[in-house]
């Protein structure tokens, strides 16, 4: 496979509306019979997909007329003479453009969001809220350790509920919210990240932030959390909750530990942008449409 980067040629005005997409999984999608223009019209499958190509994903597999990929699949790759290079791409990851626009070093973000300058850790489990979270925040707010924790609850009102509850201690400050449209603002502001596998590991590792995924619910979160461990090496995978409250304080007095890692999610920072997805994908259902 060869990575394709994009320059993004106004692809928008070129899609048009979207009749019908599917949601294929935590993170893989695809888009099925997209209309262009009031006048044209495709019937094609694209699958866009952010995990390993295995028996998880088949039936995507099988179905679809194109894959793109945003992790290395090359052995998959190889062994399926579905796909080769004409219809198989690898791709950048599709952030937000908001990220390539978010701004301010550690110390003037953690001032714009009111949090002391010191050691800060993110956490969110993402819409479901059904991870370790709450676990990890209570051990750490016990051990009474001079550090930040924030808790990003997004649209879970029973985990915002719950560590509602908790209060701040002596050196732990604790931060609960719960959706944020400044999500980026808080990641940024960071030295760490922790929550479940999952696309929202993509956003901490563009800013250079380590993660420790704390949670694992399916077959592409697993590969997921492989990628970011062993590929990439900007995470750490821990899911019992008390190891993982454990490690975070472990990282808080080895700043050397977590600066590798850092690094390591620093250089996977050209692997990401929607640009050559977007051109893709527009040249494809053009290429397709009657």
């Amino acid at each position: 496979m060869k990575r394709i980067y994009g320059n993004y040629e106004k692809v928008l005005r070129n899609f048009g509306r979207e009749n019908s997409s599917e949601l294929t999984g935590t993170g893989d999608f695809r888009l099925k019979s997209v209309q262009i223009d009031t006048d044209m019209s495709v019937d094609i499958d694209i699958t866009f997909v952010v995990s390993k190509l295995d028996k998880s994903n088949d039936d995507i597999k099988n179905s679809s007329d194109e894959l793109l990929a945003a992790v290395k699949n090359d052995e998959e790759a190889k062994n399926d003479k579905k796909f080769d290079s004409s219809n198989f791409k690898l791709v950048p990851f599709c952030i937000r453009n908001a990220a390539f626009e978010q701004k301010g070093t550690k110390k003037e973000l953690r001032k714009k969001i009111g949090i002391d300058d010191r050691f800060t850790v993110v956490f969110t489990e993402g819409g479901y809220g059904n991870g370790n979270m709450n676990k990890i925040i209570k051990i750490l707010l016990e051990k009474n350790l001079p550090m930040n924790l924030i808790a990003i609850c997004g649209k879970s009102e029973k985990q915002f509920k719950k560590i509602s509850k908790f209060s701040s201690t002596e050196n732990t400050k604790l931060i609960t919210l719960g959706f944020v449209k400044n999500i980026f603002d808080y990641i940024s502001a960071a030295d760490l990240f922790c929550g479940k596998a999952g696309n929202m590991i993509a956003e901490p590792t563009f800013f250079g932030v380590p993660s420790i995924i704390s949670g694992l619910s399916t077959g592409i979160e697993n590969h997921i959390a492989d990628y970011y461990a062993n590929f990439v090496g900007c995470a750490k995978i821990e899911t019992n909750y008390k190891k993982a409250a454990d490690l975070i304080e472990h990282f808080s007095n080895n700043s050397d530990e977590l600066a590798k890692m850092a690094d390591a999610a620093k250089k996977h920072h050209s692997h990401f942008g929607a640009e050559a997805t977007a051109d893709l994908c527009s040249i494809m259902l053009r290429d397709s449409a009657h």
